[in-house]
């Protein structure tokens, strides 16, 4: 059976569905024989071991046995541990013939749960009821107990091959920890305290990340490959998810389901993706890099590899929405694409052409993105949002690709008829500062909780832009407790906040006394609607000049703090995708978000601002052109002031309004107040 088939299944990702008769009965584990394409479940009801093709179909491959549990294929031979009868212990089956070759007695054996080999072929066989981990010479026969003290129901167990150690769940001990064994002399040390209600089996994908199953939450959660960041939700769901297996050749993550009798194949590979754009306007437009009407601009896609594997025959094709932005080239070969590197399209770009007559607007690109894998011939579809206008915002998604809360933003961003530049952080760099200065505002989100949500460089890349008077809405989750280890003196210099605690309810926050979010808006927000992802819910409270907005209900504590100084700042300890949006009384994410915008977007990001009252911006103001240029934009469509705080005459923050009319008036002609200086 060839790839191409394997990626028939493989693409159906199926969540507990079985084609035909379903034989699976508390399925235990799992493994796959990757020369004759075939998955293997065991079964903790009857002990048979149910083998399933690359369509899904099931049959029974054996039922000699009581209780077969942990499955590990070494070779072309399949290992099972095995409970009750008489061929309780290790057995083995020849793959090529299918036929039962070992039996290894276990003595003492209470029930055998998961087994491993290291390199030198030895076996590791944890034993849940009577707390022993056992070292067996498959081809000697022999036993040993290989770690006898300490352990507290072991259960699933994995060899490291980086680090040549064993690593195992040790369930019921305090912290539910991985604990990882030295081989040289049997000793073990907890490698971190995963705080799980009842973990269960353990397994590493190609690119070293670590995934434990969970029976308490019925998830499976990542961890990077030495286990020094915050643990990452994969899915969740299951019923039952004991001891998994990472399918190396097809990079699925395969979930048995012991209460639901049901495997779940869940691709772990994403595929090349495209990600950041830039336009260059240089030979057919006015080198601003913005897609304004009657212009012809070339479009630099990047395309970002972030498997371990390499991929060949990427192309990808653009199509338009609209009949105001046409494609003179659409199809762009990209090649060869290597193992967790980088492309662009430079020598030949895409070529956008504006309409002379067009409105400003957000125009989507739909693509096909087209590729060779390990699967076989793939295909993936997406697509990039481009303003034909001057954006005023950047809005910046370092979801690194893990999640879809940029099409709940998207949709809210649309509602409100703004131009705004996408622009995915897929590597954890963030893109470069001089494309943040060329914003007014920077929406920043980081969506399901995930390990160095906020990276060292990323931090580094948002103070350096609030340092040049940028404003910054950042919001996700799990950010203010990163930050106060990583970064704490951009949590309070810069966000004006401090962390206080982390819980996972409530899901909702209501108005306070801020300067956003006053008493008057009457404010109900649930984030436990929209993108339904949030799991952490750090609580903060302001620092320094920090104003507290938006009380966690029935708490003292809080979910955002603003700040208005040298830049502006907002920060929501939650994501904003996860508000609801047009749900029964909640308060729509659409006015979270607008008014979240009308406190940033008055302000230039680079302090532009030398002499208020310079309304022309010429540098010879305040003087009769500058009250002429600001009646005509007040009051007759004239244009608007070059850089917006000249026009906040009377330094109120707001404006240009009759207020700051009056006090320029009352300035020039009557010895009115002094200009207040920029701030």
């Amino acid at each position: 059976m060839g790839r191409a088939i394997i990626a028939g299944l493989i693409l159906l990702l199926f969540h507990g569905v079985v084609f035909g008769q379903n034989l699976l009965s508390q399925p235990e584990s799992a493994e796959y024989d990757p020369v004759r394409h075939r998955y293997f479940a065991g079964s903790a009801a009857n002990g048979r071991i149910i083998e399933v093709d690359t369509l899904g179909n099931q049959s029974v491959y054996n039922e000699e046995m009581i209780q077969s549990l942990g499955l590990h294929v070494r070779g072309d031979t399949l290992f099972v541990a095995s409970n009750g009868g008489p061929l309780s212990g290790v057995i083995g089956f020849d793959l090529t013939t299918d036929t039962r070759v070992i039996h290894i007695a276990v003595p003492g054996q209470g029930m055998l749960n998961d087994i491993t080999s290291d390199s030198s072929g030895f076996l590791y066989v944890t034993d849940y009821n009577t707390d022993r981990i056992y070292k067996i010479d498959p081809l000697a026969g022999t036993v040993s107990n290989f770690v006898t003290t300490g352990l507290n129901q072991p259960n699933g167990i994995k060899f490291d091959p980086v680090n040549n150690r064993v690593l195992f769940l040790n369930e019921q001990a305090p912290g539910r920890p991985v604990c990882a064994i030295d081989l040289a002399d049997s000793t073990y040390t907890n490698l971190i305290s995963t705080n799980l209600g009842e973990s269960d089996g353990i397994v590493y994908d190609l690119n070293g990340n670590w995934y434990i199953s969970d029976w308490n939450t019925s998830s499976v959660f990542r961890y990077n490959n030495d286990f020094s960041s915050d643990r990452e939700l994969v899915s969740s769901g299951h019923g039952g998810p004991a001891d998994i297996f990472f399918d190396t050749v097809n990079s699925v993550l395969v979930v048995p389901n012991y209460m639901s009798n049901s495997l779940d194949f869940i691709d772990i590979s994403h595929g090349p993706k495209a990600v950041e754009t830039e336009f260059d306007d240089s030979s057919g437009g006015d080198s601003d890099n913005f897609l304004d009407p009657g212009e012809s601009i070339d479009l630099l896609l990047g395309i970002v590899n972030q498997d371990a594997f390499d991929y060949s025959d990427v192309t990808v094709t653009l199509t338009s929405s609209s009949s105001d932005l046409t494609l003179g080239r659409a199809t762009v070969a990209y090649g060869p694409l290597s193992a967790l590197q980088a492309a662009t399209n430079e020598l030949e770009p895409f070529e956008l052409i504006v309409d002379a007559a067009s409105e400003p607007q957000m125009v989507t690109l739909d693509y096909e993105l087209n590729y060779v894998s390990h699967h076989g011939s793939m295909q993936k579809n997406g697509s990039l949002d481009i303003a034909i206008g001057e954006a005023s915002i950047l809005v910046v998604d370092d979801t690194r690709g893990h999640d879809d809360s940029y099409s709940y933003l998207r949709e809210t961003l649309l509602l409100g008829d703004r131009l705004y530049r996408h622009c995915p952080s897929t590597l954890g760099d963030g893109p470069d500062l001089s494309l943040l200065n060329e914003y007014a505002m920077v929406l920043w989100f980081t969506g399901d909780p995930h390990s160095e949500a906020l990276t060292a460089s990323e931090v580094s890349l948002l103070s350096s832009y609030l340092d040049n008077g940028g404003n910054l809405l950042l919001t996700g989750q799990g950010l203010a407790g990163q930050l106060e280890t990583s970064n704490p003196s951009f949590l309070s210099d810069y966000l004006h906040a401090e962390y206080l605690r982390t819980q996972h309810y409530p899901y909702f926050v209501g108005e306070s006394s801020g300067q956003v979010y006053d008493l008057s808006d009457s404010l109900c927000v649930s984030c436990a609607g929209g993108a339904q992802n949030q799991t952490v819910m750090d609580h903060i409270g302001p620092v320094g000049e920090g104003v507290a907005e938006l009380v966690y209900y029935g708490q003292s504590d809080w979910s955002a703090v603003s700040y208005d100084g040298d830049f502006r700042t907002l920060f929501f300890s939650f994501g904003l995708e996860s508000v609801s949006e047009d749900f029964q009384t909640w308060t729509d994410r659409e006015v979270v978000l607008n008014k979240a915008f009308g406190f940033l977007d008055w302000l230039n990001p680079n302090h532009c601002c030398v002499v208020p009252g310079d309304v022309d911006f010429d540098g010879a103001g305040p003087n009769i052109a500058d009250l002429v240029f600001l009646v005509a934009f007040m009051f007759s469509g004239g244009d608007a002031p070059p850089c917006m705080q000249t026009a906040d005459i009377d330094g109120s923050g707001t404006g240009p309004d009759i207020a700051d009319l009056v006090y320029l008036v009352a300035f020039m002609f009557s010895g009115g107040d002094p200009l207040p200086s920029c701030s």
